[in-house]
């Protein structure tokens, strides 16, 4: 399974324990890149197949995935 790039919202009642949420995603799959204690967010990435785990991990608000997206060359056949 491919890598999607994620950012993890922490509810406010876990705040004070971010960095154990942090540990908790990292046993769920996730590669953690940056850790915001001051906002509550978790960035980094993960197979895709494992973004329901990571949203089960307690004290996680919300799991969102990065869109992307392939642009074709300018003077390829298919545009």
């Amino acid at each position: 399974m491919a890598n999607v790039q994620v950012t993890v919202s922490v509810a406010d009642d876990h705040l004070d324990r971010l960095l154990e949420v942090a540990e908790d995603l990292q046993e769920h799959g996730m590669k953690i890149d940056q850790v915001m204690d001051q906002v509550g967010i978790v960035t980094g990435s993960c197979p895709s197949g494992d973004l329901p785990a990571l949203r089960r991990v307690p004290g996680v608000e919300h799991v969102e995935s990065a869109q992307t997206f392939h642009l074709s060359p300018p003077h390829s056949k298919i545009q």
